[in-house]
């Protein structure tokens, strides 16, 4: 199964969720699960939202040890200012895909009802 768990539901690079998180996440200057819970405006739960934020961690965009009070710390640099202009890319190229996918009209039968 080359080395591919079934079971882990850790979020993907290509995740919408996760590249929403990425696109509300990168401007702050500290995250915390509430905030960005907050402006996913409750898409995810606060465990999977805890996940996106280690997810982030691991791919560099904030720093592992963060405030209580005021969260993680959000790590600006040429990479960070550069995605969120390919996330918003990424995201309207989506809502395109799913916007056409609902104009579709619906196949007719023979009898010419929907």
């Amino acid at each position: 199964m080359d080395g591919v768990s079934l079971g882990d539901k850790t979020p993907q690079a290509e995740d919408p969720i996760y590249l929403k998180a990425l696109y509300h996440a990168l401007p702050m200057n500290y995250v915390t699960v509430t905030k960005l819970q907050n402006k996913l405006e409750g898409e995810a739960s606060q465990s999977s939202v805890r996940k996106l934020i280690d997810k982030m961690i691991k791919d560099g965009y904030v720093e592992a040890k963060g405030s209580r009070r005021l969260g993680k710390r959000v790590i600006h640099s040429n990479q960070t200012e550069k995605k969120p202009m390919e996330v918003k890319k990424a995201l309207d190229f989506d809502a395109m895909k799913a916007r056409a996918k609902e104009a579709e009209p619906e196949p007719m039968s023979i009898d010419g009802k929907a």
